[in-house]
């Protein structure tokens, strides 16, 4: 009989901070497409931040 390893798949989706960057090239651009919408652009890259912390602490948890 063989032996089974245990096995995750890990679903990821882009940050709103990535779909913004595919419209507008650079970090300025989308800093200041944000902020011309009346976003505040450190909650986006706060929030790509611990988004990618926590995607890359799952990928290595074993």
């Amino acid at each position: 009989m063989k032996k089974f390893d245990n096995r995750v798949v890990i679903v990821s989706r882009s940050t709103r901070l990535e779909n913004v960057l595919e419209s507008q090239n650079t970090v300025s651009q989308a800093r200041f497409y944000i902020k011309h919408l009346g976003g505040n652009f450190d909650d986006y890259d706060n929030e790509h931040e611990q988004y990618s912390e926590s995607f890359k602490f799952v990928r290595n948890s074993r």
